[in-house]
């Protein structure tokens, strides 16, 4: 599958994606879904220097270049998500493929809990987990 950036045009296909991935995810159970914020976000990372949004005909993956928070002068690329029906493998290889190109030392990736677990294709890709994160409403 080719893997190309998103542009504006493809907005409502995200949007889709966006929808059935929400509808899923752990957090929107106890939050308000916005898909006008959404949209602003998939935006901001078609057009964003330090961002990017890739896709192929069945998935996206999106994610931006931050300095790492106890080392400034060491560039992040940050998974913010990673949608796909198939070829998921194909998206994260573009995704880092992206950061490399711009600098990135470090990808994160994350994976959802309680759905199908991926870590096994980060431990061959050769990530180490470093962080598990737990939400509560304040």
């Amino acid at each position: 599958m080719n893997v190309r950036p998103a542009t504006l045009d493809d907005l409502p296909r995200l949007l889709g994606w966006a929808e059935e991935f929400l509808s899923f995810h752990p957090l929107t159970s106890q939050f308000p879904r916005d898909l006008m914020a959404v949209e602003t976000m998939l935006r901001r990372l078609i057009e964003g220097e330090d961002a990017a949004l890739l896709m192929h005909e069945r998935g996206a993956i999106g994610g931006i270049i931050a300095p790492m928070w106890c080392s400034p002068d060491v560039r992040v690329a940050n998974e913010l998500f990673w949608w796909s029906e198939s070829n998921g493998l194909a998206l994260m290889k573009a995704f880092e493929a992206w950061a490399s190109e711009r600098g990135a030392q470090v990808v994160n990736m994350v994976m959802i809990v309680g759905r199908r677990d991926v870590s096994p294709i980060y431990d061959r890709a050769g990530y180490m987990p470093v962080e598990l994160s737990f939400v509560r409403a304040a």
